[in-house]
């Protein structure tokens, strides 16, 4: 975790999202709190919208809820 977070950091890797998908990730918190969807989920998935919207998961559970408001395409599929 930390060479990766050091490659990020020294520009190792470009994150193709950031604080302008946050107000995003905060409301798909907020409307499914009921879940255990936490920021993390949210902020994932706000970032896939606006990126191709597809997201590399093997725990599916919460995604899949959220897949037709987001049309996220869940991968593996």
């Amino acid at each position: 975790m930390d060479l990766f977070l050091a490659d990020l950091v020294s520009g190792g890797y470009l994150l193709d999202c950031g604080e302008d998908e946050l107000p995003r990730a905060k409301e798909l918190a907020q409307k499914y709190a009921d879940l255990p969807l936490g920021f993390t989920d949210a902020a994932v998935a706000a970032c896939a919208e606006a990126n191709g919207k597809r997201v590399l998961t093997l725990d599916t559970r919460d995604f899949s809820v959220i897949k037709k408001e987001t049309e996220l395409t869940i991968l593996p599929a």
